[in-house]
């Protein structure tokens, strides 16, 4: 469960492994409280989560990423 931020909102359209709700402490409590009543679900989106973040946020993409933002930048 993540708050409405565009990082946070960006990775869980994605991802698909995770509820985005707004600033709002009742609507993380909801959304808490949906995954807590659907076990499976809260379970694959888990899966989907750790997936994403081996293939697009682990140390070693964002080293690549960064590696690659300096070589462009480098050149001009």
């Amino acid at each position: 469960v993540v708050n409405d931020h565009p990082e946070q909102r960006l990775i869980i359209k994605e991802s698909k492994a995770g509820i985005c709700v707004p600033f709002d402490e009742s609507a993380f409590a909801e959304a808490i409280n949906y995954l807590l009543n659907n076990p499976t679900e809260a379970a694959e989106m888990g899966l989907r989560g750790r997936k994403y973040i081996k293939e697009h946020k682990s140390y070693e993409q964002i080293a690549d990423l960064l590696e690659a933002t300096l070589m462009r930048v480098s050149k001009n």
